[in-house]
Protein backbone atom coordinates (compact mmCIF):
# COMPACT_ATOMS: atom_id res chain seq x y z
CA UNK A 1 0.00 0.00 0.00
CA UNK A 2 1.66 3.50 -0.65
CA UNK A 3 2.36 6.06 1.72
CA UNK A 4 -0.61 8.53 1.94
CA UNK A 5 0.28 12.05 1.78
CA UNK A 6 -0.53 13.57 5.34
CA UNK A 7 -3.13 15.92 5.71
CA UNK A 8 -2.41 19.63 6.66
CA UNK A 9 -4.82 22.19 8.50
CA UNK A 10 -4.10 25.77 8.53
CA UNK A 11 -5.82 27.72 12.44
CA UNK A 12 -6.21 31.33 12.13
CA UNK A 13 -5.48 32.03 15.80
CA UNK A 14 -4.82 35.55 15.46
CA UNK A 15 -6.13 38.69 17.54
CA UNK A 16 -5.46 39.93 20.70
CA UNK A 17 -8.79 38.75 22.48
CA UNK A 18 -10.14 41.48 23.42
CA UNK A 19 -13.40 40.39 24.04
CA UNK A 20 -11.78 37.86 26.30
CA UNK A 21 -10.87 40.34 28.49
CA UNK A 22 -9.62 39.70 31.50
CA UNK A 23 -9.20 36.11 30.57
CA UNK A 24 -6.56 37.46 28.11
CA UNK A 25 -4.52 40.17 30.22
CA UNK A 26 -1.63 37.48 30.93
CA UNK A 27 -2.07 34.93 27.77
CA UNK A 28 -2.95 34.57 24.22
CA UNK A 29 -6.36 33.69 23.70
CA UNK A 30 -5.73 30.39 21.46
CA UNK A 31 -4.07 29.30 25.11
CA UNK A 32 -6.67 30.38 27.18
CA UNK A 33 -7.41 27.30 29.39
CA UNK A 34 -11.11 25.75 29.45
CA UNK A 35 -11.13 22.83 31.88
CA UNK A 36 -7.39 23.05 33.01
CA UNK A 37 -6.24 22.83 28.97
CA UNK A 38 -5.15 24.86 26.52
CA UNK A 39 -8.52 26.39 24.19
CA UNK A 40 -6.50 25.35 21.10
CA UNK A 41 -4.89 22.00 22.17
CA UNK A 42 -9.02 21.05 21.96
CA UNK A 43 -8.65 21.86 18.03
CA UNK A 44 -5.30 19.96 18.16
CA UNK A 45 -6.93 17.22 19.29
CA UNK A 46 -9.48 17.12 16.89
CA UNK A 47 -7.68 17.62 14.03
CA UNK A 48 -5.36 14.55 15.15
CA UNK A 49 -8.18 12.42 15.44
CA UNK A 50 -9.19 13.12 11.87
CA UNK A 51 -6.11 12.05 10.44
CA UNK A 52 -4.71 15.46 10.66
CA UNK A 53 -0.71 15.62 11.27
CA UNK A 54 1.30 18.65 10.25
CA UNK A 55 -0.83 21.78 11.83
CA UNK A 56 -0.22 25.43 10.59
CA UNK A 57 -1.04 28.05 13.31
CA UNK A 58 -1.55 31.55 12.09
CA UNK A 59 -0.72 33.94 14.83
CA UNK A 60 1.05 37.10 15.23
CA UNK A 61 -0.36 38.44 18.79
CA UNK A 62 1.73 37.10 22.60
CA UNK A 63 3.69 34.22 19.85
CA UNK A 64 5.66 33.26 22.72
CA UNK A 65 2.60 31.87 24.63
CA UNK A 66 1.65 29.91 22.42
CA UNK A 67 4.64 28.50 22.18
CA UNK A 68 5.15 27.98 25.40
CA UNK A 69 2.16 26.37 26.06
CA UNK A 70 1.43 24.19 23.22
CA UNK A 71 5.24 24.07 21.63
CA UNK A 72 6.18 21.55 18.78
CA UNK A 73 2.93 20.23 19.11
CA UNK A 74 3.99 16.81 19.92
CA UNK A 75 2.07 16.29 23.48
CA UNK A 76 -1.36 16.55 21.25
CA UNK A 77 0.04 14.34 18.16
CA UNK A 78 0.54 16.87 15.77
CA UNK A 79 3.92 19.08 14.29
CA UNK A 80 2.89 22.31 14.89
CA UNK A 81 4.39 25.17 12.54
CA UNK A 82 3.91 29.10 10.96
CA UNK A 83 3.69 30.60 14.48
CA UNK A 84 5.03 34.45 13.56
CA UNK A 85 6.40 36.73 15.79
CA UNK A 86 5.78 39.72 14.06
CA UNK A 87 3.48 41.69 16.19
CA UNK A 88 2.32 44.29 13.25
CA UNK A 89 0.44 41.96 10.68
CA UNK A 90 -3.35 41.77 11.11
CA UNK A 91 -4.81 38.16 11.21
CA UNK A 92 -4.96 37.43 7.28
CA UNK A 93 -1.39 38.80 7.07
CA UNK A 94 -0.28 36.25 9.95
CA UNK A 95 -2.24 33.69 7.68
CA UNK A 96 -0.48 34.67 4.45
CA UNK A 97 3.26 34.89 6.09
CA UNK A 98 3.19 31.48 8.09
CA UNK A 99 1.70 29.54 4.69
CA UNK A 100 4.27 27.39 2.86
CA UNK A 101 5.66 28.99 -0.61
CA UNK A 102 4.05 26.26 -2.36
CA UNK A 103 0.44 27.16 -0.85
CA UNK A 104 0.78 31.57 -1.30
CA UNK A 105 1.54 30.09 -4.95
CA UNK A 106 -1.60 28.31 -5.35
CA UNK A 107 -3.73 30.74 -3.51
CA UNK A 108 -2.51 34.35 -5.57
CA UNK A 109 -3.45 32.68 -8.99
Amino acid sequence: MADRQALQAVILAGGQGTRLHPLTLARAKPVVPLLNRPFLAYQLALLRAHGVSDVILACSYRVEDVRAALGDGAAFGVRLSGMSSSSSRSAPGAASATLPTSWRARCSS
